[in-house]
């Protein structure tokens, strides 16, 4: 810039007049250099004034900054051609895996662990079960015009004509006492009088009918597929009807269960089972009845050993059952007994066995010598300590087969003889038609 008081024409300016040029516009023409102070005499007529030391400053700044550039460029490319070859590299620093677009990263949930293929929720599948399983309650008529309550169970509808299948022990005396089933929901309480049309004591089944049609039926799965781990469901009205329809959840704990006084092998389960629960349906994921709740081991500090019976003992058992009124195939001797136990054995001088009471009139050993008071103890050379022995050792053979009997027959009162004789008999089986004469489709 000029001083103002300066002439424009020609006129000398004043020698500590200057201008300032900014380095980048500096011509590197127009400097020059003094190294010694001095300019040998000569004197421009104006006087440039170069900051050199802020130049240099600024032009390192662009080369490091260039460098820099460059550099970067350098790396990020090294960096993608090693993420290309080489997905695992970045998830070394991201800790994650990189999806392959931003599609995938909009869409990117959790995993949630998938359910068992083609399980139903278990609100659906209670929706879809809760009218296949009903109440029974049991009173007793023999006490007069007000019947007792004398129990109360489930059951499980097999049958749209009205055809229930529950527990032995649920129905009882079923001679003397009155069966009625329950259907209860929010808005209404049905009761209906049922009638017995079968009764197995040695798998605790029994089916029933009432006079109702078109009931929602259960669906039975194969059994002999589940495995423990399984999901459970247990469905049936525990403890009294104001529990109606109620579910609980957990898994099969182990399957083909063997329990004394049983030829049955359950399914084990820690589901929820509570009195109430025996004849009601033990369901897999599917609302499918994979068995029948009958047995809870209780025990104190014994939690959730609950027992069931298996669909395909259900439905063999309950087919003769309805066919028959009693399970075909099977055969007994034709007795009623009563076991000896080891203690029983020693103090009244006898053996372990069965003590024969009652002797059948359909029965042949008594015209084979066996006598009330006489005590079975082998049957074809395999010791009875049980009727599930007895039972066992029977299995496989048919109506008219015979097996040698080895009994012990005590010494007489009084007859001064500490001990008794051992006998063998050949005796005949007979079929066993349980209760069949009870109440068969009546």
């Amino acid at each position: 810039m000029h001083d103002k008081d300066s002439k424009e024409n020609g006129s000398k300016k004043n020698e500590n007049e200057y201008e300032v040029v900014f380095p980048e516009h500096i011509n590197r023409d127009d400097v020059e250099y003094n190294f010694n102070g001095s300019n040998n005499g000569k004197r421009k007529n104006k006087r440039k004034v170069c900051y050199l030391n802020e130049q240099k400053r600024n032009r390192f700044l662009i080369n490091a900054v260039c460098v820099l550039l460059i550099l970067t460029v350098v790396l990020g490319a090294t960096l993608v051609h090693i993420c290309q070859k080489d997905s695992n590299f970045l998830s070394f620093f991201t800790n994650k895996k990189e999806p392959e677009n931003a599609e995938q990263l909009s869409k990117m949930e959790f995993e949630q662990a998938p359910e068992e293929e083609g399980a139903i929720p278990a609100e659906k599948l209670f929706e879809n079960v809760k009218d296949t399983v009903v109440g029974i309650v049991v009173y007793d008529d023999s006490t007069g015009v007000l019947s007792d309550f004398a129990g109360q169970g489930s059951g499980i509808v097999a049958g749209k004509e009205g055809i229930i299948v529950t527990n032995a022990h649920v129905v009882g005396d079923y001679l003397r006492n009155k069966i009625v089933v329950v259907i209860r929901d929010d808005e209404k309480l049905e009761e209906i009088p049922a009638k017995v049309v079968g009764v197995d004591r040695r798998t605790d089944l029994s089916v029933i009918k009432v006079e109702k049609n078109n009931m929602k039926v259960a669906k039975f799965a194969d059994s002999s597929k589940v495995k423990p781990g399984a999901v459970a469901y247990a469905l049936g009205y525990p403890v009294s009807l104001d529990f109606y329809s109620s579910i609980t959840k957990g898994i099969v704990s182990a399957v083909n269960r063997s329990i004394s006084k049983s030829e049955v092998k359950y399914i084990q389960t820690d589901a929820a089972i509570n009195p109430g629960n025996s004849g009601g349906a033990l369901m897999d994921s599917h609302g499918n009845v994979i068995g029948m709740n009958t047995l809870k081991v209780n025990l104190a500090g014994v939690e959730g050993m609950g027992l069931a019976i298996p669909s395909e003992t259900i439905q063999s058992v309950c087919k003769s059952l309805v066919s028959s009124g009693y399970v075909k195939g099977r055969v007994r001797l034709g007795f009623t007994g009563k076991v000896v136990s080891p203690y029983q054995a020693q103090v009244n001088n006898l053996v372990v066995g069965v003590l024969v009471i009652k002797i059948e009139d359909s029965s042949n050993l008594a015209s084979a010598g066996v006598q009330v008071g006489d005590v079975i103890f082998k049957v074809d050379g395999v010791e009875i300590t049980s009727f599930d022995s007895v039972s066992s050792t029977l299995s496989g053979k048919k109506p008219g087969d015979e097996v040698l009997l080895t009994y012990y027959r005590p010494s007489p009162r009084f007859s001064g003889q500490s001990s008794g004789k051992t006998f063998e008999a050949s005796v005949r089986v007979i079929e066993d038609k349980g209760e069949q004469n009870a109440a068969f489709l009546k």
